[in-house]
């Protein structure tokens, strides 16, 4: 049950992305498909049941959370049954499904030149030392949203080029895997909304929710 119980805590947690998660069913995935001491049946039914979840979810959206970290990239994919001209498309398609609209050439050399890590996209570029360094020190998590923050030089609600490169990583690797937070907010919307006060508007109510986060 151990890793049930770390993939659980993983999950859960309030700053779970989807890397994470994908990265977990992974882990467990492994870890029971190689598990020599437990039941057949079990280890079939365990590993039935990942295959579901990852089967259900949006797993083009699960890829680009993974391909977006610099420091995994496209290493971890199989490339024959995920080549380079897959993440092209599915990032084209993922652009266009969240902003209405169609890449441009420069995104498409811009995504070949991250493929590559080439130009700005590359080590020294994106500054991967300095923020693996800096959260070392600070002993957290990398925020791989603030080094792509440093690309998105674009004003425009849906950039073009490589500034839409970095406004979708930013987009896709801002999602929360889990419903956690919301749940939270919700138990406490209950605790200030009571019988007694039972006169604040939704207004108050969520004004008070942000004074206390």
């Amino acid at each position: 049950l151990e890793p049930l119980a770390i993939a659980a805590n993983v999950t859960q947690a309030s700053d779970t992305h989807l890397n994470h998660v994908l990265f977990t069913l992974r882990q467990l995935y492994r870890t029971f498909k190689s598990f020599s001491g437990l039941n057949a049946a079990v280890q079939e039914c365990i590993l039935e049941s990942l295959e579901m979840c990852l089967g259900q979810a949006d797993q083009n959206v699960f890829i680009l959370a993974v391909f977006f970290n610099p420091y995994v990239h496209s290493h971890c994919f199989n490339q024959k049954a995920l080549s380079p001209l897959d993440l092209v498309a599915i990032t084209q398609w993922i652009y266009k499904r969240i902003f209405r609209v169609d890449t441009d050439t420069q995104f498409l050399w811009g995504l070949l030149a991250y493929l590559n890590s080439n130009n700005e996209f590359s080590a020294d570029q994106m500054l991967l030392d300095d923020f693996y360094a800096d959260a070392e020190q600070r002993d957290e998590r990398i925020d791989i949203k603030e080094i792509w923050s440093l690309l998105d030089v674009s004003k425009e609600i849906a950039p073009a080029g490589h500034a839409g490169i970095a406004r979708l990583a930013i987009r896709i690797l801002s999602i929360v895997g889990n419903s956690g937070n919301c749940k939270h907010v919700f138990s406490e919307f209950g605790t200030m909304h009571t019988n007694r006060q039972s006169r604040l508007s939704p207004v108050k109510v969520h004004q008070s929710m942000e004074v206390k986060m």
